[in-house]
């Protein structure tokens, strides 16, 4: 990595991927075929899903018959509808505004599906904004128990507020905005359940983007790696025993993933077990890959159980 390092921009971008990609040199024309398609899926913009409150359902089906539109869920997941065929991915579904489904990439449903909310619990979503993932911990809780909802960026907590406005949860979810690390220290009595949707690369985000691609360098995968295990860590110390943190990030780099997760094992290994999400779920080992087959944005799900 020693070139990659003092590379910046879209140049060191390029290069630092094409190395994850393609191991050796010179690369067979397969493997630069291969690699040109992975940068196509990084631009291609793939529609969500609708993740619906099952008490909508009604109202939800009602909609799509009228609209002629076809009921179809994710196999794995029966609250959450694909996108209708040919309706341009911009438009504005009737019912959104008024709470009654989420659209959001269908890997964005696997942290909290690893989670596994349960009414009547103590759940920390330690970097809440926008709040998708929030509305679906309270919808599995059925609002009951305790949620906080933290973000520090205030101009995200303000989205936040909106949507959970939207979601009729400000009486529900709790909102703050403390630094991650501290929070054990402002909840001291702890959580059951911690989700840690971690700051981090979004590449699909960032070669879209000429600014933050501009801005690219393996200086800040690092960074952001250093800044993913401190969270990680200190909220560690406001998890309960027995309980489940789940860290999760959509970058694709594995410093920020299994490498945050090996060092974390490696302090505290001994009071942790790490698990990766259900089978049942797409992907391999907890990583969802991009590829030109599906409309899965990337993501990392990593599950840690405290023991008691």
């Amino acid at each position: 990595m020693k070139k990659t390092a003092r590379l910046k921009g879209k140049e060191g971008f390029l290069d630092y991927y094409r190395k994850l990609h393609i191991k050796t040199e010179p690369a067979t024309s397969k493997e630069e075929k291969d690699f040109n398609e992975w940068l196509n899926t990084l631009v291609k913009p793939n529609p969500p899903v609708l993740r619906f409150n099952p008490k909508y359902e009604k109202k939800c089906a009602a909609l799509w018959k009228k609209n002629k539109w076809e009921w179809k869920t994710l196999s794995w997941y029966p609250h959450a509808l694909q996108w209708p065929t040919k309706l341009p991915l911009e438009t504005q579904i009737p019912g959104e505004e008024q709470g009654w489904f989420y659209r959001q990439n269908a890997s964005s449903l696997i942290p909290v599906l690893a989670l596994d909310p349960q009414p009547g619990e103590v759940i920390l979503d330690a970097c809440a904004a926008p709040g998708g993932k929030t509305v679906f911990i309270a919808e599995r809780m059925k609002n009951k128990g305790t949620l906080i909802a933290n973000d520090l960026s205030l101009s995200r907590r303000q989205r936040l507020k909106q949507v959970l406005k939207t979601y009729q949860l400000e009486d529900f979810a709790t909102m703050c905005g403390v630094h991650g690390g501290v929070l054990f220290q402002k909840y001291p009595t702890g959580f059951d359940k911690i989700l840690l949707d971690a700051p981090c690369s979004s590449e699909k985000h960032v070669y879209t983007n000429e600014k933050y691609l501009n801005q690219w360098s393996y200086k800040r995968i690092q960074e952001l790696k250093k800044q993913q295990f401190f969270l990680l860590k200190r909220l560690w110390y406001a998890l309960r025993p027995g309980g489940r943190l789940v860290y999760s990030t959509c970058a694709i780099t594995p410093e920020e993933n299994e490498g945050v997760i090996t060092l974390f094992l490696k302090k505290f290994g001994g009071d942790a077990t790490w698990k990766t999400p259900s089978k049942k779920f797409p992907g391999n080992k907890g990583r969802i890959e991009l590829s030109r087959e599906t409309s899965y944005d990337p993501m990392f799900v990593a599950i840690l159980e405290k023991k008691r």
